[in-house]
């Protein structure tokens, strides 16, 4: 059993739906409009399961590692509106379905993001606001 499932990245040269072989403990619990957990490239993101076929004429697919909802989040309705949404505007698909789902069923990427800190400096000549503020104080504004 294969399954097309769309992953969580929003980009546009991604909003397509990618396949992966459901393992034999999974088949019972996989259904369309679920959230399930899949290898992409290095990553392991969230997605949404869109259609569940039998067969596959490809051999060598990724599996799907996990099912995380006990029932779908997406129902037919769901599923059609997004798509419909696609179509009429420039969103992508999985923007269209992360808008309809409250922020507990949303796909979350788990992508640490680095931060960086930088230094700036106010000259008081520059500022008609600061004319009549001392240099100290300038500092303990920053």
């Amino acid at each position: 059993m294969v399954c097309e499932c769309l992953v969580e990245l929003a980009h546009v040269f991604v909003d397509k739906t990618f396949t992966y072989h459901v393992p034999l403990n999974l088949q019972e619990q996989i259904a369309v409009g679920k959230r399930v957990v899949v290898p992409f490239n290095t990553q392991v993101l969230e997605g949404f399961v869109l259609k569940i076929e039998k067969s596959s004429l490809v051999e060598d697919l990724k599996d799907v590692l996990e099912v995380i909802d006990p029932f779908p989040v997406l129902n037919q309705e769901l599923l059609e509106l997004g798509t419909y949404l696609k179509k009429t505007t420039l969103a992508t698909l999985m923007s269209c379905y992360q808008a309809m789902l409250p922020l507990a069923l949303k796909a979350k990427k788990k992508v640490n993001v680095s931060k960086k800190y930088g230094s700036f400096y106010i000259c008081a000549e520059a500022s008609p606001v600061l004319k009549n503020v001392k240099q100290k104080e300038i500092y303990d504004l920053v």
